[in-house]
């Protein structure tokens, strides 16, 4: 069986994409890949995919890149003001708070260069698996469907 790098932040979505890879797709070899972009939430995430990776016995790869925590104003990485909005109803005007621009991008283009690096050079095929958060018209640009297939669509 091929290896598996899973994207984790600890939420919801990626520790569930973490377990169908060991439980459901049957991976042996996982590679949990945590980024560290200065977030405000950094420990409880880091906690989080921490124990997923103990949970699914899988290794634990935490990756900084601090510079993305500069090319935005979200509250999910400045310290200011959090949105008072508290229904989740309406997802898009909500999800606007917390964007990152095309953070997902960043995250996909590390995990494939992480790849490369530790299977692809020695000949192996690795997959890379993701849980991002989409219900078909999902704001954030880089976690639709549509961009993934863009992303990983061979030329012919």
């Amino acid at each position: 069986m091929k290896p598996a790098i899973v994207l984790c932040s600890g939420g919801l979505d990626s520790v569930a994409a973490a377990f169908v890879a060991r439980k459901k797709l049957k991976y042996r070899d996982i590679i949990i890949l945590f980024f560290n972009y200065g977030q405000l939430s950094l420990n409880q995430e880091r906690k989080a995919s921490r124990f997923c990776a103990k949970s699914i016995n899988s290794e634990f790869v935490e990756v900084k890149i601090p510079e993305l925590k500069k090319l935005a104003l979200a509250p999910l990485v400045q310290k200011r003001a959090m949105p008072k909005e508290t229904s989740l109803k309406n997802t898009k005007a909500e999800s606007k708070h917390w964007y990152l621009p095309w953070r997902n991008l960043v995250f996909l283009s590390y995990a494939m260069s992480y790849a490369e690096a530790q299977y692809i050079k020695n000949a192996q095929v690795c997959d890379i698996i993701v849980g991002f958060k989409s219900e078909g018209n999902e704001p954030y640009p880089d976690a639709s469907s549509k961009f993934i297939r863009q992303l990983f669509m061979r030329p012919l």
